[in-house]
C-alpha cells in the first residue's frame, strides 16, 4: 500500500531537503520544483522526504481512507 502524495507547485521554495533526506524519493524539476521520482520509492522514505519539507508543500494521504496524514 503506497500512500498519496501530492506536491503543491506553489508552496515549494525549492529548499531541496526532500531530496537531500530521500534522494530516491524525491527529484527537482527544471523550475525548481520537487516532484516524486520514478519508480517510486517505499514509503518510508517518501515520508522521510516530506517531513524535510520546511513548507508543507509534500502532502501524504492514507491509501485506505484518503485522510491527509501530513502535514
Amino acid at each position: 500500500m503506497s500512500v498519496r502524495v501530492e506536491i503543491d507547485p506553489r508552496l515549494c521554495i525549492g529548499s531541496t531537503n526532500c531530496v537531500e533526506e530521500a534522494p530516491d524519493a524525491f527529484e527537482m524539476d527544471e523550475r525548481g520544483v520537487a516532484r516524486l521520482r520514478t519508480p517510486p520509492a517505499p514509503d518510508t522514505h517518501v515520508t522521510i522526504g516530506a517531513h524535510a519539507c520546511p513548507v508543507g508543500a509534500i502532502r501524504l494521504y492514507d491509501p485506505v481512507t484518503g485522510r491527509q496524514i501530513h502535514p
